[in-house]
């Protein structure tokens, strides 16, 4: 049913746009400590428009640093080999601090295009020790295209 306004609700019975088009998953669970920027996980995606929307999550549910020294984490979602505004921020720790850990998350949005494209999960940390995936701990990455 419709909720209307006067109870919270935008009391409209339907919507033109922003409609689900549709969405897709893919997860890892194989921890990977990379010497530099690596695919954790991908899907091949075909919008169903160049004209909508795609948006993007991505996370990483452990990651682990090693010891200590200065690096950081953090993961970014490409399509194709384009970087999109999906980017966590560095998770940084501190250089005497070893063992550390914690999980990174980040979400964007994309405009779509046409045909078959790889969308992935890349690291994009610096420094060295730091664990993706940390004790087979899923990464996931979704992608939802959204009609505009």
């Amino acid at each position: 049913g419709t909720l209307p306004a006067a109870n919270g609700g935008t009391g409209a019975t339907s919507f033109k746009a922003g409609k689900v088009v549709q969405v897709a998953q893919s997860v890892n669970s194989t921890a990977i400590t990379p010497s530099s920027a690596t695919v954790i996980t991908s899907l091949s995606f075909t919008p169903t428009s160049s004209s909508n929307k795609v948006m993007l999550f991505a996370n990483c549910a452990q990651i682990r640093k090693a010891d200590a020294g200065g690096s950081a984490a953090s993961i970014r979602v490409y399509v194709g080999s384009t970087a999109t505004n999906c980017k966590s921020e560095n998770e940084g720790y501190p250089e005497s601090e070893s063992d550390t850990r914690g999980n990174i998350t980040c979400v964007g949005h994309h405009d779509c295009w046409s045909g078959a494209e790889t969308v992935s999960v890349k690291t994009d940390g610096f420094g060295s020790n730091i664990t993706y995936s940390n004790q087979d701990s899923p990464t996931t990455l979704i992608v939802m295209e959204v009609e505009q």
